[in-house]
């Protein structure tokens, strides 16, 4: 695809987003935007498109921009999921209370991430903005109280080194293994 045809699908996704967001489509039109956004999607699944569709993504399918999301980051192992109540979120980050994150997501306000700061305390809370902006937020706290191990750390697991035992001989025990030999010998 060149640059050309680039930039016609650029425009064309901003064009049906508008529509989208500021006018009042049938369900007929509303269907045929967002099913002209997918095929887009799907033609533009270059890296160079990534952050660029995440914006029109998270309009049409915010459960699949977050999961596309969470597995580009750091900490995609102690991510919890999407979710659209509080409860549902609270329930499924506090089942492991060590640490972890969640995405919460209302269409009128955007995203806003729950974070767990230290072993079984109670969640920091981002303020609602895009994806980019909410994982910043969680890259600060991060930094602030190195809460979450990346997925690097998560998956290493310690080495065990496997070394046959074999017994050592006491000076006692040698004396009197000699003694039997000598005793065996005469």
């Amino acid at each position: 695809m060149n640059a050309l045809e680039k930039a016609l699908l650029i425009k064309e996704l901003h064009h049906l987003l508008d529509d989208l967001e500021h006018r009042s489509l049938s369900f007929f039109e509303i269907a045929k935007s967002k099913s002209r956004l997918i095929e887009i999607f799907r033609l533009c699944d270059e890296p160079i498109f990534k952050k660029q569709i995440l914006k029109f993504k998270s309009q049409t399918q915010p459960e699949k921009a977050a999961t596309d999301f969470a597995d580009h980051t750091l900490f995609k192992l102690s991510y919890r999921g999407l979710f659209r109540q509080d409860r549902d979120l609270q329930q499924a980050l506090y089942k492991n209370a060590e640490s972890g994150w969640a995405i919460l997501y209302r269409p009128a306000q955007g995203w806003q991430i729950w974070l767990i700061p230290a072993p079984n305390r109670s969640s920091l809370i981002s303020n609602w903005g895009s994806l980019d902006d909410i994982y910043h937020w969680m890259l600060e706290q991060q930094q602030r109280y190195s809460c979450l191990k990346t997925d690097y750390e998560l998956k290493q697991k310690p080495i065990l080194l496997e070394q046959p035992i074999t017994p050592t001989l006491t000076e006692t025990e040698t004396e009197t293994e000699t003694e039997t030999e000598t005793e065996t010998e005469t």
